[in-house]
């Protein structure tokens, strides 16, 4: 199979962007090549000119039961790195790829998907499927998509209707990560995003884990 430029790269054990290079041409790919540590597996690939869009997912036995969709706003560093802010947003669109997804792939638990969207094609690339968790799934509850309403529907033996359609609470919903956000601000010397936490911009302050008193210590001492 030919690929075409641009390509990107990705070390096959890494996280949080190290080892993703985009090179535009055979030179700067060879360039980039020589930055990975040798003995390191790559997976190359064409790069996609798109928009980003995360799917956080609930699946049992292959079966979908709930998804959030969201729009990248804020990164730690780069387009590589993990994200501190999000929009959520209703995405009907990506429902019959999940579902078909899920079913192929015998999915089991929580995941995290990404897709691609090229707008000019108006096309949905998969890009990534990550059989864990992560920290979106908890605040996923201010959509109106609380995973632990799915947690129950496995625990009810509800699962086997598949999935369920429930409206997203508004069109649109920003959120954040307070931690990963407030230290992305501290590092980058960002005073409106930190201002943004002190004035409560957008309710932010409803992210915040007061509701464990230990969790909320921990986060705060680290």
């Amino acid at each position: 199979t030919e690929l075409n430029f641009p390509v990107i790269n990705k070390q096959d054990f890494s996280w949080g962007g190290v080892g993703m290079f985009v090179s535009d041409t055979y030179e700067q790919f060879v360039s980039n090549i020589g930055r990975i540590p040798q003995n390191q597996q790559l997976l190359i690939q064409e790069f996609i000119d798109g928009v980003e869009v995360p799917v956080e997912a609930l699946f049992y036995q292959g079966e979908l039961l709930m998804y959030n969709t969201s729009r990248i706003l804020q990164y730690d560093k780069d387009c590589f790195t993990y994200s501190t802010k999000r929009i959520y947003f209703e995405n009907r669109e990506l429902e019959p790829l999940l579902i078909k997804l899920g079913k192929k792939l015998g999915i089991n638990g929580f995941v995290n998907i990404a897709y691609m969207h090229d707008q000019k094609k108006d096309k949905f690339y998969l890009i990534e499927v990550d059989t864990r968790p992560n920290s979106w799934i908890s605040i996923g509850r201010f959509t109106g998509h609380n995973f632990s309403t799915a947690v129950k529907r496995i625990v009810n033996g509800e699962y086997v209707r598949g999935y369920q359609y429930i409206p997203i609470k508004k069109p649109s919903i920003e959120m954040a990560l307070f931690y990963k956000d407030i230290r992305r601000a501290l590092w980058q010397r960002d005073l409106k995003g930190i201002l943004k936490w002190v004035f409560n911009y957008k309710g932010y302050w409803r992210f915040l884990p007061f509701y464990d008193s230990k969790l909320t210590k921990r986060i705060f001492k680290e």
